[in-house]
């Protein structure tokens, strides 16, 4: 029986108040379903740019086998040292593919603070861009990374906005006294874009036990000390029922509309009862990301459902 909530008082009166028993799959088993379901409705909306859920699970397919062509392989653990753009959802989504362990990383930490975490994760395989290199640079070598695969925020803008970004980039690279290029050319990366054209043959679906096998790593912020990382199950009951609870919260009649969801929250912290929740939010409705932690307003000038926290409230007002 589902204990009486506050909020319930103020619950339509046609809204369930326990989505339970819930069903056990695994969380790429939830982007399949919304390519089966939703394939032309937009997944990700990217400084004007949109990918729908057969583009976003095509990438994820793809990105799987560059994963697999590194040799990862079913509980390996991959950093994902990213802010919010399509490249962590993509990336997050291609580890639940293959069985491995997706592990966020701050872009702001400071060099001690991602050296201990890369380690106490167990990384080898890390996912960075370009921009927010130069700390990570400095320990890669000190922390057992072997591969490295890097991106661009350009790599999923509009075409002119790609161009026109590398400038402002390099403004405010020369402005602050870092290095541009960011990444020294006698570094050894693999580029996403040269990756993702270039790709292995298609990997196997891992085969997923839910309730025992680990999807992700989601570390606590650090305040108080170094960090720590928590596991997060492959089926993650808070995550089933944030998708249930989309559905029915977003329409009485259940999956009959598409919705938008800013993401104003860090993809990398997205947690609940130290859960992962997955990067679309609600497997079938869109992502508007942007790469700043808090955006004001909707990023995307479409959203219609805001899941997060109060301190995202004042912003989201400002901006209508």
């Amino acid at each position: 029986m589902t204990p009486q909530r506050p909020w319930f008082n103020r619950w339509p009166a046609d809204v369930p108040r326990t989505l339970e028993p819930l069903p056990e799959m695994s969380l790429f088993r939830l982007l399949q379903d919304a390519a089966a379901g939703f394939a032309d409705k937009h997944a990700t909306a990217f400084f004007g740019t949109h990918m729908t859920y057969r583009e976003l699970l095509d990438h994820v397919e793809r990105f799987s086998a560059v994963l697999a062509g590194l040799g990862v392989k079913k509980g390996d653990r991959v950093g994902l040292l990213l802010p919010n753009c399509p490249q962590y959802v993509i990336a997050w989504y291609a580890c639940q593919r293959i069985g491995a362990i997706a592990v966020g990383n701050n872009p702001l930490y400071t060099q001690r603070e991602l050296e201990h975490q890369i380690k106490d994760a167990g990384i080898n395989v890390m996912v960075v861009l370009e921009n927010v290199y130069e700390n990570f640079g400095k320990v890669r070598d000190t922390s057992g990374i072997r591969e490295v695969v890097a991106t661009k925020l350009t790599d999923y803008m509009p075409f002119a906005l790609s161009k026109l970004a590398p400038i402002k980039f390099r403004k405010e690279a020369k402005k602050e006294g870092k290095p541009w290029p960011p990444i020294p050319a006698g570094d050894r990366v693999r580029w996403w874009k040269d990756a993702m054209d270039s790709t292995g043959p298609l990997p196997p679906v891992a085969t997923i036990d839910p309730r025992t096998d680990p999807a992700a790593l989601i570390y606590t912020g650090g305040t108080t000390g170094l960090s720590e990382g928590r596991h997060a199950l492959a089926l993650q009951p808070g995550v089933e029922r944030d998708a249930g609870g989309g559905v029915h919260l977003g329409h009485p009649a259940g999956r009959g509309r598409h919705h938008v969801h800013p993401a104003v929250l860090p993809l990398v912290r997205h947690r609940r009862d130290e859960r992962g929740d997955p990067p679309c939010g609600e497997a079938r409705d869109a992502a508007a990301l942007r790469p700043e932690a808090m955006p004001e307003g909707d990023p995307a000038g479409e959203a219609d459902v805001l899941p997060g926290c109060p301190a995202a409230l004042p912003g989201a007002q400002r901006g209508g």
